[in-house]
């Protein structure tokens, strides 16, 4: 069983929590921005991709976070050029959104449409780039700052005290 977005339903851990105990071959993998607290629970910290600081094209070339642009571009457009260009250009881009792998993808799809220095242009000016070409992607998850804007409302009113300071 799969549960996305499930610091919406923590009310509900409780009950996951037994249906774990009860079904012992039940599986479940959660996604949540919040600890569940069920003593079944482990949890797995998700950070962006590790990418390397230098300038090194062939370590560039071989990072992970360099290999899933390329896949998800390639999904699109399998004829996007792969020169010394286009990788120093994705370099930067990756550098910019700190390897966070929802980012390479919102990326991905914008580059397999337009090309890298609009995407560069439109990240110096923000992160309001949009996935629009997707009928299958929820509205929510759409644009980075759409993803922020749940996440903000999301916060209970002490915590976005925290982040206006």
């Amino acid at each position: 069983m799969i549960l996305d977005n499930f610091e919406q339903h923590l009310a509900s851990s409780q009950a996951v929590g037994r249906l774990i105990h009860e079904c012992h071959k039940l599986q479940v993998v959660i996604t949540s921005r919040e600890i569940l607290n069920i003593r079944s629970e482990q949890v797995f910290q998700v950070q962006g991709l590790i990418y390397p600081k230098g300038e090194s094209l062939e370590l560039w070339k071989s990072c992970d976070a360099m290999r899933l642009l390329d896949r998800l571009v390639r999904q699109i457009n399998p004829y996007y050029p792969e020169d010394i260009n286009t990788i120093r250009s994705v370099r930067e881009i990756i550098a910019k959104i700190d390897g966070h792998p929802l980012a390479i993808e919102f990326a991905a799809g914008y580059i397999a449409q337009h090309n890298f220095s609009e995407l560069g242009q439109l990240l110096e000016n923000g992160l309001d780039f949009r996935q629009e070409g997707f009928i299958d992607i929820p509205a929510r998850q759409r644009s980075l700052e759409a993803i922020f804007e749940q996440s903000w409302l999301a916060l209970e009113d002490r915590e976005d005290l925290v982040y206006l300071d």
